[in-house]
């Protein structure tokens, strides 16, 4: 995340200078970030299935016996073999199972 920050900080410094980005470290920081949103308010169904699908991709090991990781990679079974197109297909259609879930519960 720093690499990105100060690319874009001291981009006068390098007009032409290209950045090269790596979608993962977006799914870092908004994991992190929906962690802390967490802190002060209830996450959304969006949020928390990103979370379970972030889980799922085993970026962040929380150990072999952590409940929620578990349940993440049971709901996304072999996610972190796919391409990343599967994997973001995935957690979509992920999204609009929890979200018809959610509809019919209310």
């Amino acid at each position: 995340m720093h690499k990105t920050w100060n690319f874009l900080k001291h981009g006068d410094r390098d007009p032409d200078g290209v950045l090269d980005f790596d979608e993962r470290e977006s799914d870092f920081l908004i994991f992190f970030a929906t962690l802390e949103c967490g802190e002060i308010q209830p996450t959304s169904i969006q949020m928390q299935t990103f979370q379970l699908w972030f889980l799922a991709l085993e970026e962040l090991d929380l150990g072999a016996d952590n409940e929620i990781q578990q349940t993440a990679k049971a709901l996304f079974p072999s996610l972190c073999s796919l391409s990343r197109s599967e994997q973001l297909n995935a957690g979509a259609e992920m999204l609009v199972v929890q979200i018809e879930g959610f509809r019919a519960e209310a």
